[in-house]
């Protein structure tokens, strides 16, 4: 089962390799990691493009500044994956996410998959975290039933710049 993961680039790029070396180490091979360098102003876009040498899987495209929505828009367009996954580019997943969710996905096939997170305040301090229902999973007839349904013809509103990520997660492609 191949995952699709979709990372918006946009002027962080002390926190990019960190990022991107969570994908690269997973205990579960099967991923594309699509990175989308929205505009950046600083080196990020050059880090994207240097990291495509690191791991075949990696895939770059650079665009012009029009948001993380646009990005993730873009990313979705180039997505192969039977789920997409998105992750922001100073964000990191543990090494067994994927091992992880995977049999989820294999055994419920849900539309959506909401993950535990933890908010850290850069300095190794625990802001906030986020623990859903225990399998983790929505089905097409629960919350997000009218965003998840038929998910390659979901799209990100464009107009929103921040939270976005609070929409959806990992959902089938």
């Amino acid at each position: 089962m191949l995952i699709s993961v979709i990372v918006p680039v946009y002027n962080v790029e002390r926190y990019l390799r960190r990022c991107v070396f969570s994908f690269i180490e997973q205990t579960y091979g099967e991923i594309e990691i699509i990175l989308v360098d929205d505009g950046s102003s600083n080196r990020r876009g050059a880090i994207c493009d240097e990291l495509t040498e690191e791991d075949g899987r990696i895939r770059v495209v650079h665009k012009a500044n029009g948001g993380v929505s646009s990005a993730r828009n873009v990313g979705i367009d180039m997505a192969n994956g039977e789920y997409l996954c998105f992750v922001d580019s100073d964000d990191w997943l543990n090494v067994d996410y994927f091992q992880k969710a995977v049999p989820v996905l294999k055994r419920i096939q849900p539309k959506l998959l909401m993950n535990n997170y933890v908010k850290e305040n850069g300095e190794g301090h625990v802001i906030c975290k986020f623990s859903p229902s225990p399998d983790l999973y929505l089905d097409g007839n629960q919350t997000f039933y009218e965003m998840a349904n038929g998910c390659k013809r979901v799209r990100f509103d464009e107009n929103i710049i921040y939270g976005d990520t609070n929409l959806v997660w990992l959902y089938s492609a």
